[in-house]
């Protein structure tokens, strides 16, 4: 039996279906090759944007080759600050840098978007620095660029853009939590006998005049010393605690940062 292809794929009637039946077990839209007018965009967007009674749980976009325009691509990137979304695919929808810049509208300060791919939208030099941007403030981990025209100026000013925002980050004042681990560390050396440049030499103690003639009690003095020892020992355990968590936090930041991929090619 052979498929009737002349008939065309519309979107509002699926979106329509979504809404009026409330289906709340979808997760991933794929979009591929499905002409998508202004109304069917518009559409689409309100059912992503969380404003409704109806929040549904899209979290993946692919619109592949629909023939997103320029007035559809901004559309969606105002519907994406209000959405659930972590990833977009928007292969082979020519907008070009003007497409771009009102895309990246509804992505400045996104941490929620980690995600992604406009290969093939024929984009120039100038989206190196609006993309470059884009990283440095949103949480997004990997972008697509295949088939673009970035070429050598536009590679260069997303490079740039990133590397500024890490030597931003690496230049910061330290915050209280860094001076307050600081100074627990320094307690920590005191009452450990451990001292560094920082802390310094402990003042030696003042001998008495009188030596005491009753003998102190060994096995008192022997408890002391292990309660004292176990105490430094808890003290330092909470010490390095606080330093893997500041570390932590640290490397989080950086990694969000950073793109883990970035595909383009340079023409």
């Amino acid at each position: 039996m052979l498929l009737d292809t002349s008939s065309p794929v519309l979107l509002r009637p699926l979106l329509m279906t979504i809404r009026d039946e409330r289906y709340m077990l979808a997760t991933d839209l794929y979009l591929w090759g499905v002409p998508l007018s202004n109304q069917d965009v518009a559409s689409l967007a309100i059912l992503l944007e969380l404003k409704g009674r109806t929040s549904y749980p899209f979290v993946k976009l692919e619109a592949i080759a629909c023939g997103i325009d320029l007035w559809s691509v901004e559309r969606l990137g105002k519907a994406v600050r209000y959405s659930q979304l972590t990833s977009i695919t928007l292969d082979h929808n020519e907008f070009r840098d003007e497409g771009l810049e009102g895309l990246i509208r509804g992505l400045e300060g996104n941490m929620k978007m980690v995600s992604l791919s406009l290969c093939y939208c024929n984009l120039g030099p100038p989206s190196g620095t609006v993309l470059g941007k884009l990283l440095a403030e949103s949480a997004i981990s990997e972008l697509y660029l295949t088939g673009n025209y970035l070429q050598c100026s536009g590679a260069v000013d997303l490079i740039t853009s990133i590397a500024e925002k890490v030597q931003e980050l690496t230049t910061e004042k330290p915050t209280e939590e860094a001076t307050s681990l600081a100074h627990q560390i320094l307690e920590a050396q005191d009452q450990s006998g451990i001292h560094t440049m920082m802390s310094g030499p402990p003042t030696p103690a003042i001998s008495p005049a009188i030596t005491p003639a009753i003998s102190p009690d060994r096995g008192s003095e022997k408890g002391k010393r292990k309660k004292k020892g176990k105490f430094v020992h808890n003290h330092l355990n909470s010490v390095l605690d606080n330093i893997h968590t500041v570390t932590g936090r640290i490397c989080r930041t950086i990694r969000n940062t950073l793109p883990q991929k970035i595909k383009g090619t340079l023409k």
